[in-house]
């Protein structure tokens, strides 16, 4: 779209301003901040107007034509930015950067984010049980990396960065299986693009520089203050993980102005851990989603997620999309899961603490990146406190005690914060009630006058309406006139000399004396130095909390792990799930096996007939099923792939007993569907 002059002499200051703005984000829509308002002009207007069912308007633009406007209030924006991305727009948001009572000209403004379906920071964005991937892909164009693909992927509200080369054949089970909300990819590579068999995420284009080595190569350098990438397992072999890496990089930091401090780190990921599962396969194991609807209603997670925390429930997610091929990995699951379906009241205190904790990863990102509040700082404080408890139940027991261990609980940090937070906390910030009195001797001092001001005026209503014999008196306070002595006409005749009229209504005057003047100057400087402290004093918190940012990430990987291993063994209690025997060969013997989610969906009082199913390589390699639609043909297919996926993942299975031979790849192909 080709964009207005920004510098057109007969527009207004503020429409130039707009413009030139704009001109720097010309591909997403531009929330102009206007008081408390966000507006839209133009083009951007005419479609904020169609998705989001808002009037469409006309402002005048000085000497030039009228222009097209529609906006919403600044506290709707959570009401109104999700539907804007969620319809595939790229939204940036504009504020403004200075107070409009000290600006000299017209109010500076510039984007302070840019909010895409992969770059997005809203609760209403994101699902707590869910990572959100912005995902890079990029195609090898010489014959050095001619058939492969370089694929990296970051969740910017945890800070999680991976990247990994693969042969190009693997690409859509590598997005089947991480599953982003956007990809980004080289423009010019956009016929390669429609080799992807899945578009359940958005794309979007990027100039082809983006994706050049060399700018990669040193923005990673750059990033992370090192001198080479082989530190996280990049070597010159590597040439399309790190071009990929370092357009992620870039992304991210395009959208947030820069600031993406917490991402610390880059992993280099490897498929082969893990079984991969085609699009076929998930969609018919009915994994995260329900073949029928698509909602997870119906589906395996829906049934084994007992966790209790958001990192928790991601981290089954993750372990449900990559089952692991490793015998002594997943044997480590396992035990860590019957140690805790043999220790019941161990297990029980365990998730009444973790209860009790809050999602960890996305609030240490939210503080590094000055986006939480005062109650989101609390949160991360009171999840930090039940690391000790937790210490003490798991400590000395053989399966957990390396856990327990590796906690870090930063005693320091948390004494820190109980000094300086009070115990009931704003939302916001600016109204001088975040801090305990004692923690800064300024503030107290402020807040003390702030009070005695009010106990002033209190007395002043009292004693003035006492000298004046009008009981009906009152002092009071507006936001435009200020503090007021407001009497009622029928006591007009006794308001005494020295009262200055300030307003007048309906049934009564408002006046102002000098003393009174001289007090509500006193309070609104104390109040107005109160606000500005207190901010001050917050991001001053924000940023000693960050310091810590390594140790705390650290911590919300064992609180989601101990989560999850909580979570498989009450699910096994609840549902009659038993430890299946791993082997290194071939042989499959599953007894009495039941399939994991059909039989939560039977109406009660209707048990699911469990099927055995014997395969060995050398003796019984097919089973042949036979029987008439709806018999249940499909469901024993469904039930061994699940089965033999849960042993992988290191869960307990639904069955009497089963001996799994680890597999390296899952397939099932059911041509219809049960639900007639």
């Amino acid at each position: 779209m080709a964009l207005k002059r920004w510098n057109d002499k007969d527009e207004t200051p503020l429409m130039r301003q707009y413009w030139k703005i704009k001109d720097r984000n010309p591909n997403a829509i531009l929330l102009f901040r206007m008081g408390d308002f966000y507006e839209t002009f133009d083009e951007d207007a005419r479609v904020a107007s169609a998705v989001l069912g808002i009037t469409l308007t006309k402002r005048a633009n000085g000497k030039a034509s009228h222009i097209d406007l529609a906006g919403f209030p600044m506290k709707s924006i959570d009401q109104y930015l999700p539907r804007l991305v969620a319809a595939g727009h790229r939204v940036a948001v504009c504020e403004q950067l200075e107070d409009p009572k000290f600006a000299k000209t017209i109010v500076k403004r510039d984007v302070v984010e840019i909010v895409t379906p992969g770059v997005a920071f809203q609760d209403s964005l994101l699902s707590p049980k869910r990572a959100n991937y912005l995902c890079s892909i990029v195609w090898g164009k010489d014959r050095k990396t001619n058939g492969l693909v370089g694929i990296s992927f970051a969740d910017i509200t945890t800070g999680e960065f991976f990247t990994c080369q693969i042969p190009e054949h693997q690409c859509n089970e590598i997005l089947q299986t991480i599953q982003p909300a956007e990809v980004i990819f080289d423009k010019g590579q956009k016929n390669l693009v429609q080799s992807l068999k899945s578009t359940d995420f958005a794309m979007t284009p990027q100039d082809d520089w983006v994706f050049g080595y060399d700018f990669a190569y040193e923005s990673l350098l750059k990033h992370f203050k090192t001198h080479s990438l082989k530190g996280f397992g990049l070597n010159e072999q590597e040439e399309l993980s790190v071009i990929a890496a370092g357009a992620t990089l870039y992304y991210l930091s395009e959208t947030q102005k820069g600031r993406i401090p917490h991402i610390k780190s880059i992993k280099h990921y490897s498929g082969n851990e893990y079984i991969p599962l085609d699009v076929q396969t998930k969609r018919n194991l009915e994994l995260i989603a329900s073949m029928n609807d698509g909602r997870q209603e119906g589906s395996l997670v829906q049934v084994i997620d007992k966790t209790l925390t958001a990192g928790g429930g991601r981290l089954i997610r993750k372990w449900l999309m990559r089952p692991l091929r490793e015998k002594s990995k997943i044997e480590k699951r396992l035990d860590a899961v019957q140690n805790f379906v043999q220790q019941r009241e161990i297990r029980f205190t365990v998730r009444d603490l973790l209860q009790q904790v809050g999602d960890v990863e996305r609030l240490i990102t939210k503080i590094c990146l000055h986006r939480a509040t005062p109650r989101e700082c609390q949160m991360l404080n009171l999840s930090l406190q039940k690391i000790q408890p937790l210490q003490q139940v798991l400590v000395g027991n053989p399966i957990f005690d390396h856990l327990s261990k590796a906690f870090n609980p930063l005693p320091e940090l948390i004494q820190h914060l109980n000094k300086a937070l009070a115990e009931e906390l704003p939302n916001t910030v600016g109204g001088g009630a975040i801090f305990r009195k004692g923690w800064n001797a300024e503030m107290d001092d402020l807040r003390g006058l702030a009070t005695a001001g009010k106990d002033f005026l209190a007395k002043l209503q009292a004693d003035e309406a006492e000298r004046t014999g009008i009981p009906s008196l009152k002092v009071g306070f507006n936001g435009v006139f200020g503090y007021y002595i407001e009497i009622t006409n029928v006591h007009k005749d006794k308001v005494p000399d020295d009262y200055i009229r300030k307003q007048t209504l309906t049934a009564a005057e408002r006046y102002i004396t000098p003393a009174l003047k001289e007090y509500e100057e006193k309070i609104l400087s104390a109040e107005e130095k109160i606000k500005q402290l207190e901010i001050q004093l917050f991001d001053a918190l924000k940023i000693e909390i960050a310091q810590y940012s390594e140790e705390i990430l650290h911590n919300a990987s064992i609180f989601s792990m101990i989560d999850v291993f909580c979570g498989l063994a009450e699910g096994a209690e609840l549902n009659n799930y038993v430890r299946p025997v791993l082997r290194e060969d071939t042989y499959l013997n599953i007894v009495e096996g039941r399939h994991p989610v059909v039989e939560k969906l039977l109406p009660e009082g209707e048990a699911f007939i469990p099927n055995t199913v014997q395969l060995d390589a050398e003796k019984e390699q097919i089973m042949l099923i036979t029987g008439p639609n709806m018999a249940g043909k499909s469901v024993i297919l469904r039930q061994t792939g699940l089965i033999v996926l849960l042993a992988q993942i290191g869960s307990f299975v639904p069955a009497k007993s089963a001996e799994i031979g680890i597999v390296d790849k899952i397939f099932t192909r059911v041509g219809a569907s049960d639900n007639l």
